[in-house]
């Protein structure tokens, strides 16, 4: 048997639908009104149920309740925590046909902002909002400005604030005209030698051979005309020659050579005397008269030395030493030498006497006189 209401089967042993509980009878729509609830009355009508009635049985569907189950015990790296939910993005309104108006109040500025300059170690900036910008202002007794790692300080008086660029680049200005001014009211040529020990060159007057009598001497292939102002005397196959004060001396000799190989070998001459124990200070080639020279400012055993050497023609070169008691290079004495050396002549044959060396054995021929009067003297 079913019920009339829901057709649900009955119980053999009750007429009470165990799924809606209608009471089944012989009249199942008065049946059926009884167990409604009456809407105008707002109560509940509770359904009879007899003591010998079954309990209802429950239609359940059978479900699979170990699908989807995992073995927590097989592996530790289970989540315990499902999925997140996803928000759904919401779309936004279009207001593209909505107008608004909307009434916004700018608030006025009533003192402008200066440029805000941030820290390169990334703090705070400081600003300073108690100074105004703008009209008359006094300003500090000093001004600070800082060029690289070093601070200038600037005093200031009453002014109009100045832009910190203005006054940067009017320093810079300053500095610059400056230096120009400086270079321009003490500018003035030195010549600086390479010797510490090297003295002011001095101003000498000279008798030159066109300037009075002169007296002649032959020495090796050159006959020399010298003035009677100095004194003079041959040596080592040149002449040597004396001021009449002994402030100076020259010494002049002829050479076979070729001045153009003396003055392409520079660097050799230089190593060549350094290794003979001669300190050179300088060395270059420059011109006297119509002549060029190699001269070379040395300096021995604290003697500064003025060596030049230049073209004698005739396969031959002149070689030049110049010392002063004042122990400077004198270039006026050079251009003493340079006149002797311009008018000297060549001579084809040398006197056979010249050749002849001096043996002088006057010192040794003393020494043994001074003994031999100490021993008759002690006998």
């Amino acid at each position: 048997m079913n019920c009339h209401n829901c057709n649900s089967p009955l119980s053999p042993d009750s007429n009470v639908c165990p799924n809606c509980g209608t009471v089944n009878g012989a009249n199942p729509s008065n049946t059926n009104m009884s167990a409604m609830i009456d809407l105008d009355d707002e109560e509940e009508t509770t359904p009879q149920i007899s003591e010998n009635m079954a309990p209802p049985s429950l239609a359940v569907q059978e479900e699979n309740l170990t699908s989807g189950v995992k073995d927590i015990g097989a592996s530790n790296n289970i989540s315990t925590y499902g999925d997140m939910p996803v928000e759904e993005p919401h779309e936004e309104e279009n207001h593209s046909n909505t107008n608004l108006d909307v009434d916004i109040e700018i608030p006025k500025v009533q003192t402008p902002v200066d440029n805000i300059e941030m820290p390169s170690d990334g703090g705070a900036p400081s600003i300073d909002g108690g100074i105004p910008t703008v009209g008359e202002i006094e300003s500090p007794d000093t001004s600070t400005v800082k060029f690289g790692k070093k601070t200038f300080k600037i005093k200031m008086g009453k002014s109009k604030k100045v832009p910190k660029v203005i006054l940067i680049g009017g320093i810079i200005v300053f500095f610059i005209m400056g230096v120009l001014v400086g270079s321009t009211v003490f500018k003035q040529n030195v010549c600086v030698s390479s010797s510490s020990n090297t003295k002011k060159k001095t101003t000498t007057k000279v008798t030159y051979v066109s300037n009075g009598k002169n007296n002649e001497t032959k020495a090796g292939n050159y006959t020399y005309k010298i003035p009677e102002n100095y004194t003079y005397d041959k040596k080592n196959g040149g002449v040597i020659i004396f001021s009449d004060t002994g402030e100076w001396r020259i010494f002049i000799k002829a050479e076979p050579g070729l001045y153009d190989d003396i003055a392409t070998a520079r660097v050799s001459i230089e190593e060549t005397l350094k290794e003979n124990n001669v300190t050179v200070n300088n060395l270059r080639e420059t011109k006297i008269g119509d002549n060029n020279y190699v001269l070379i400012e040395g300096t021995t055993r604290l003697q500064n030395r003025l060596i030049a050497f230049t073209d004698a023609k005739n396969d031959h070169v002149f070689y030049m030493e110049i010392v002063t008691t004042d122990n400077s290079y004198n270039y006026d004495i050079l251009s003493l030498a340079n006149d002797i050396a311009t008018n000297a002549t060549y001579n084809d044959t040398v006197n056979d006497i010249e050749h002849i060396d001096v043996y002088d054995a006057s010192t040794m021929l003393i020494t043994a006189s001074e003994a031999q009067k100490s021993i008759n003297n002690g006998a």
